[in-house]
Parts: C-alpha cells; sequence; structure tokens
C-alpha cells in the first residue's frame, strides 16, 4: 500500500485504517458465533464515534439461498443530513459496494432499487440501515449494514486479489480485502457527498428499473406504470397509466 493507506495496529482484532482524505476508520474483524461486543446499532445508540465498522465473515450468506459463505459489514456514520436524504445514503453505499466488488471480481454489478446487488438475475449483495431521528428532522446516527454472497459463483475472483497484503499485513481473505476497499469506496463518496452528486449518475447507469413496468401503491391498492428515471434523492419517478407521475420514495409502495 502507498505510505498514507497503511493501517495502523490496534490490540486484538481492531485497526485503524487511514483513508486517502486522511480519515481514520477503525475496523473490527469479528468470528461468527464467538462472544463479541455489543452490536454496532447498540453501540450507536450508545454514543459511539462516526467511523466504525464492523465486518464478519459467516458460514452461510443471508443474500441468497445458495448454502455458501457470506460477508456481512457494518458502518457507523453520524450524518448531519435531513432524513429526507437518506435515500442518498442508500444508492450511495449500493454504488460503493458494486464499486468494490468490482475491482476484485470479474463480474459487471447492477442495481435493483433502492440497494439489491444483483450479477445478471443473481443477487449478490443487499443493504439494509437503522436510523435515529433528532426531533428537528435530521439523522443522528445511521448503521448501514451489508451483507454479500461469497462463493465462487456469486463472486468469481479476479486471479491473485484473494493474497493481497491488507490489514496487518497478513494474508486477507477475500472478504477482508472486500471489506476494506468497501470502506474506501464508501467514504470517498460520503465525505463528499453535499457537494458532489456524482455517484447518482453511476446508480442510475447500473439501474435495473428504468423503463421498467410497476405496480405503485395509490390509496389502498395498486396502480401500473413505468419508471422513467431516479432523481437524486434515489427516488423512483413512475409515469402512470393515466398520463400522470408519480414520486416513489419507500420501498413498500412498488411492486416489481
Amino acid at each position: 500500500m502507498d505510505e498514507e493507506n497503511k493501517t495502523a495496529e490496534l490490540p486484538s482484532h481492531k485497526v485503524v485504517l487511514t483513508l486517502e482524505n486522511g480519515r481514520m476508520v477503525i475496523v473490527e474483524k469479528t468470528i461468527e458465533g464467538e462472544e463479541k461486543e455489543p452490536e454496532v446499532l447498540d453501540m450507536a445508540r450508545a454514543g459511539k464515534e462516526e467511523g466504525y465498522v464492523r465486518y464478519t465473515e459467516t458460514a452461510h450468506n443471508a443474500v441468497n439461498t445458495s448454502d455458501a459463505p457470506g460477508l456481512s459489514l457494518s458502518i457507523l456514520i453520524r450524518p448531519s443530513l435531513h432524513a429526507q436524504r437518506a435515500g442518498q445514503l442508500a444508492a450511495l453505499t449500493a454504488v460503493a459496494a458494486a464499486r468494490a466488488i468490482e475491482k476484485l471480481s470479474t463480474i459487471r454489478v447492477r442495481i435493483r432499487w433502492v440497494n439489491d446487488l444483483y450479477c445478471g438475475t443473481r443477487k449478490i449483495a443487499a443493504a439494509v440501515s437503522h436510523a435515529q431521528i433528532k426531533p428537528n428532522g435530521f439523522l443522528d446516527y445511521m448503521v448501514i449494514r451489508i451483507l454479500f454472497a461469497l462463493s465462487r459463483e456469486d463472486f468469481p475472483p479476479k486471479l491473485g486479489d484473494v493474497v493481497r497484503q491488507v490489514f496487518c499485513n497478513e494474508a486477507a481473505s477475500l472478504s477482508a480485502r472486500l471489506s476494506e476497499l468497501t470502506i474506501r469506496e464508501f467514504f470517498s463518496l460520503y465525505d463528499v457527498m453535499n457537494t458532489d452528486l456524482s455517484y447518482m449518475d453511476d446508480y442510475r447507469r447500473r439501474s435495473m428499473v428504468i423503463g421498467r413496468r410497476v405496480k405503485v401503491l395509490a390509496g389502498e391498492r395498486y396502480v401500473s406504470g413505468h419508471v422513467v428515471e431516479i432523481d437524486n434523492n434515489a427516488c423512483l419517478r413512475v409515469q402512470l397509466r393515466r398520463g400522470t407521475r408519480t414520486t416513489v420514495s419507500s420501498r413498500a409502495e412498488v411492486m416489481f
């Protein structure tokens, strides 16, 4: 690694990862099934600072039905953003994970709204988030959890990438390398998201839903339409059959 990108070592199973912009992120590895610290969400509620990340290698992934290994990556942030911009964070997360996967793999990643990642028709990653909103409508914290499927069928790695040197200068598994790259991609976008929304262009290019026919909840029933665009808040703009347009911000409001 370049000098500015080296990791500083902490005791036990934690390291400090220094990013290209100087931000330092605490990264913890945990082992599935072993006793560990409180969940990252509990740590956020207790006041843990932004920039804490935990990753766990799992024997079975939670992304698709394959009986294959997986990776769970949790990122704690405290964004100075109104809750109405939470969709941007979802899109940013999807783009960061997609870019990280493509740096390690031979596949091309597409995104199904809001933040499910696909290779062809197979889902290979997904993200969920939990947030606390302040009385003024701004986010207090958000914990983003990204789940990856890591079988060779899901994730054919590029030759040599699984033995690159990362974290504490030990031969890293695919999960460690994927975690590192996702962290780097995520914070490179997150730290400038107030002034640079170019990741939304990447999000739209990867979209699986633009131009697709969907059903949108209108009152107590679903009506048909097709997605004409995704706006900069990661909301769907849907053209309905009766000629009107509606904006969809919640996954619960649309059926693909």
